[in-house]
C-alpha cells in the first residue's frame, strides 16, 4: 500500500506509518511537507494520503482542491493536534474520506481500511454504470437495425417464395431478387440463396428424373432460410438468456457430411476441391439440429465464398478431449487469403468483419461467427480459429460427447 503522509513533522510522520505497520497495513511511505512536494508525491499514484491540517504554504482544504482540479480518486484523511467542528466538517464536505485527532492514531489503521473500501465501491459502480450505459445503447442500436431487417427481410422473401411457385418460368426475376438479397440480408442467409438459384438452374436445364430431388433440395433450403431469420430475430433474447437449444442426440460428422454434400455442386462451379476426413460413427453431441446446422452452415459458406479457384475445402471430424472431457471436434478449413494478427482476436466480435471480407467484397453484416460463438457457448462447447495468412484458415467445433 503506497501512502503519501502530508506533514512538516517527520516525526508524527514516522508515528503515523508506525501505527499503520502495527496494524498489518504495512505501507511503503513518502512524506511531503510543502505544495511543491506534495505534487511530486502524486506522481508515484498513492493508494491514500494522510494530511495534517495546517503546514506553511499549504494546507488540507487546499490538498483537497489540488486532488479534485487533477481529477485524482484519491482518498485523503486528516490528520491534526487540533481542529474545530467546522474546519473538520468543511474538510468532509469537500471530500475528505475521514479527520482524526493525532491523539486517536488507533483509529488510523481503521479508517484508511475503511477509505479504500468506499473508493473501491465507488470506482466498481462508475464501471458498472458506465457498462449498463453502453449495454443500453448497444441494445437500442441492436433493436432498431433488427426492426429493419426483419421488415426487408419479410418483403423480399415473400417476393421470393412466391417466384419459387413458378420457378422455371421466373428464374430471370430470381437470381435479380438474390442479388439484391445477397447485397442487402445477413451473411447467414447468403448460402441458401445461392443453393436455391442453382438448383433452379438444374431444374430448367437438368433432366427430367433429377426434378424430385433438386425440389427436396429447395424445400430444405427455404426451410433453412425461414429458421435462419428467426435465429437472428431471436439474437437479443439469446443475449437475455430467454432462448436455450432444444437439445437431441445428434451425429455431428454425418451432420457435416450432408451440408457439404448439399455444396458440392457450388463447389465444383467455384472451381474448388473437398476434401473430407469425417468419422461418421463419432459418438453423438446433445446439440439442437437447428442451432448446429446453423454454426456448420455458416462456416462451411465462409470457406466456400473466401476460397479462391483451385483452391481446397477441408472437413474433418475427430474425437478430442478438452479439459479432461472428452468431446467432437469438427474443422472446417480452407486454402483462402487466411486472417490476419490484427483481426484474428477481433473475428467473432459482432459487426467486425475483417480485412479478407473488405478487400474480397462479399457482402455480410459480420455478425455469422459472432451469433455461431453464442450459440456454440450455449451448447457448452466451443469454437475457435487457426488461421495463417496467405495460406488459410481452420475453425474448430468442439462439443461435449455423450458416452455411447
Amino acid at each position: 500500500m503506497r501512502v503519501l503522509i502530508l506533514e512538516d513533522s517527520a516525526g508524527d510522520a514516522e508515528l503515523a506509518a508506525l501505527e499503520l505497520r502495527r496494524s498489518g497495513l504495512e505501507p511503503t511511505w513518502e512524506r511531503a511537507a510543502t505544495e511543491t512536494e506534495y505534487l511530486a508525491g502524486l506522481e508515484m499514484a498513492p493508494d491514500v494520503i494522510l494530511a495534517d491540517y495546517h503546514l506553511p504554504g499549504l494546507d488540507a482544504p487546499r490538498a483537497l482542491r489540488l486532488l479534485q482540479e487533477r481529477e485524482l480518486d484519491i482518498p485523503l484523511i486528516v490528520l491534526s493536534g487540533a481542529i474545530g467542528t467546522e474546519e473538520a466538517v468543511a474538510c468532509l464536505r469537500h471530500g475528505a474520506a475521514d479527520v482524526l485527532l493525532k491523539d486517536t492514531l488507533g483509529r488510523l489503521a481503521q479508517a484508511v481500511t475503511r477509505a479504500l473500501e468506499a473508493r473501491r465501491v465507488r470506482r466498481a459502480k462508475a464501471d458498472s454504470d458506465a457498462a449498463l450505459r453502453e449495454q443500453a445503447e448497444a441494445l437500442r442500436r441492436s433493436e432498431e437495425q433488427w426492426r429493419r431487417l426483419f421488415d426487408e427481410l419479410q418483403a423480399r422473401f415473400e417476393a421470393a417464395n412466391a417466384s419459387l411457385e413458378a420457378a422455371a418460368a421466373r428464374v430471370t426475376e430470381l437470381h435479380r431478387l438474390k442479388g439484391e438479397v445477397v447485397s442487402t440480408v445477413s451473411h447467414e442467409l447468403r448460402g441458401p440463396l445461392n443453393n436455391l438459384a442453382l438448383y433452379l438452374d438444374l431444374l430448367e436445364a437438368g433432366k427430367p428424373e433429377k426434378r424430385a430431388p433438386y425440389m427436396a433440395t429447395m424445400r430444405r433450403e427455404v426451410h433453412l432460410m425461414e429458421s435462419l431469420i428467426e435465429d437472428i430475430l431471436q439474437l437479443t433474447r439469446l443475449d437475455m438468456g430467454h432462448t436455450s437449444p432444444v437439445l437431441e442426440r445428434v451425429n455431428a460428422g454425418r451432420m457435416l457430411m450432408e451440408l457439404a454434400d448439399d455444396r458440392r455442386e457450388l463447389v465444383r462451379q467455384r472451381a474448388l476441391s473437398l476434401e473430407a476426413c469425417l468419422n461418421l460413427n463419432l459418438p453423438p453431441v446433445m446439440a439442437d439440429p437447428r442451432m448446429l446446422t446453423e454454426v456448420l452452415s455458416n462456416l462451411l459458406t465462409n470457406a466456400i465464398n473466401y476460397t479462391p479457384g483451385g483452391g481446397v475445402i477441408r472437413l474433418q471430424g475427430e474425437l478430442r478431449e478438452q479439459d479432461g472431457r472428452p468431446g467432437v471436434a469438427l474443422e472446417v478449413g480452407d486454402t483462402g487469403p487466411g486472417i490476419t494478427s490484427e483481426d484474428l482476436p477481433r473475428i467473432f466480435e459482432r459487426y467486425y468483419r475483417g480485412e479478407a471480407a473488405r478487400r474480397s467484397g462479399v457482402p455480410g453484416t459480420g455478425l455469422g461467427l459472432a451469433i455461431s460463438e453464442e450459440i456454440i457457448k450455449r451448447h457448452g462447447g466451443r469454437i475457435a480459429v487457426e488461421s495463417t495468412v496467405g495460406q488459410g484458415s481452420t475453425f474448430t467445433v468442439w462439443l461435449p460427447a455423450l458416452s455411447q
